[in-house]
């Protein structure tokens, strides 16, 4: 396993994918295009880099959906396997010395968010299918939440938010992060199988293949803004 997640093996994601998060992936013999970011701009005179760091490292020990990589196996299927690297998921670069531009806030970032929501996770990598990035813009500092849409949705950047800063407010306030990793959930399938009625199982599929098929290689961007 690795140090970035718990010892306890049931705790790490080693299922069959879904039907759903396999539309999501993609071709895994391919890189997938299918990408979220989530952006925050945080109203902040100082914000520690190596802090946010580790806050978002405490994120990865406790969801299971950010420490696995993909893998075919040998019956043909696809599975979930525990990722290896976690040497690149997250980045810091200063840009607060562009004081000749007019972009305020979410602006500075716009084109970087454009570029990582059209860049490709490679799989079978060992690498995690995600990366946080922090921006200190001339103005505020920007957060970049990339991940593939095979691990998560929209929803999933208010989580990200929300267990990053924090655990860096209890780090800031000189606290221990909080090391709580949460059960692998199952599949969709897994989870529809006692739904009893059956109209309201084909419902269930049939949006969720539709809204699946309908995402295109420019997937989706997310802007928000906190107050530190």
């Amino acid at each position: 396993m690795s140090l970035d997640g718990p010892s306890d093996p049931s705790l790490w994601l080693t299922r069959q994918v879904g039907s759903y998060e396999s539309i999501m992936l993609g071709d895994i013999t391919q890189e997938s295009w299918k990408n979220v970011v989530d952006c925050v701009c945080v109203k902040s005179d100082d914000l520690d880099p190596a802090l946010l760091e580790s806050a978002y490292r405490t994120l990865i020990y406790n969801q299971p959906m950010f420490r696995t990589d993909v893998r075919g196996g040998e019956d043909g299927c696809v599975y979930f396997t525990p990722a290896t690297d976690f040497s690149d998921v997250f980045e810091f670069l200063d840009q607060s010395g562009e004081t000749d531009t007019e972009e305020k806030g979410y602006e500075g970032c716009w084109d970087m968010a454009e570029k990582l929501v059209n860049t490709p996770f490679p799989m079978g990598k060992g690498k995690p299918l995600h990366k946080c990035y922090l921006v200190k813009r001339p103005d505020c500092y920007v957060i970049l939440f990339w991940f593939n849409h095979g691990i998560g949705h929209g929803v999933t950047g208010n989580r990200l938010i929300h267990e990053t800063l924090t655990q860096y407010d209890r780090m800031v306030a000189g606290l221990e992060v909080e090391l709580n990793p949460e059960p692998p959930l199952p599949s969709e399938k897994e989870m529809c199988r006692n739904v009893r009625d059956e109209k309201v199982l084909e419902l269930i599929v049939k949006e969720k293949t539709e809204r699946a098929e309908k995402v295109k290689r420019r997937s989706v961007y997310f802007l928000w803004t906190w107050e530190k």
